[in-house]
């Protein structure tokens, strides 16, 4: 990106229309109307030391494209990028076809967003991360019964709404029908009160 502060011009992906696979770096942007939505055959998003500006006003006519466009992602990877806009309760409920979401370097995301969302995802993964869960705990990954991979690894903290840490992943009130396909969990380097 040619701006030094790294925002992406307007119209900038308009002629990318086939693009499966982006990685974008230090690049700032709203994360609600990205300018990449235009990018209609865009199934894998990597998003690394990247700001989201403040909310557009200019959505109308926009809600369409912005629901296709985060409907058809496979795969989202945010890496040391403000996840309370692209990883909010909103955005995460338009990505049904998601198979894999992994965040590293997470700060102050609360993790209680996942709660009732991502129907298709497998591979999960937050380390190194510093996030909170709102939810309780044994609620967390109850819709997300296709999922095969766990990864927590290297997280500062994990805590609960009352700001207690969280001990367990899956509580006593989850069924071994909702994990049945969970075939790794790892944690390791973090998470200490965690139960493994």
């Amino acid at each position: 990106i040619p701006d030094q502060s790294g925002y992406i011009p307007k119209g900038m992906f308009l002629q990318y229309d086939k693009l499966c696979v982006l990685k974008l770096s230090a690049c700032t942007f709203i994360f609600t109307t990205p300018p990449f939505i235009c990018c209609h055959s865009l199934r894998f998003l990597w998003l690394d030391h990247c700001k989201g500006t403040k909310t557009s006003t200019d959505v109308a006519g926009k809600e369409e494209d912005i629901r296709r466009f985060f409907q058809r992602l496979w795969v989202l990877d945010v890496r040391y990028t403000d996840c309370d806009q692209i990883l909010s309760a909103q955005m995460l409920a338009l990505m049904t076809q998601l198979r894999e979401l992994n965040v590293i370097g997470g700060k102050g995301w609360d993790m209680g967003q996942l709660l009732g969302q991502l129907p298709n995802i497998c591979k999960l993964r937050v380390k190194k991360s510093d996030v909170s869960c709102s939810c309780p705990e044994n609620d967390l990954f109850s819709k997300m019964n296709k999922m095969e991979h766990l990864d927590f690894s290297g997280n500062y903290s994990v805590s609960t709404n009352d700001s207690s840490p969280m001990t367990s992943l899956f509580g006593p009130g989850v069924s071994s029908s909702n994990v049945w396909c969970l075939e790794t969990v790892i944690i390791v380097d973090g998470c200490d009160g965690v139960e493994k």
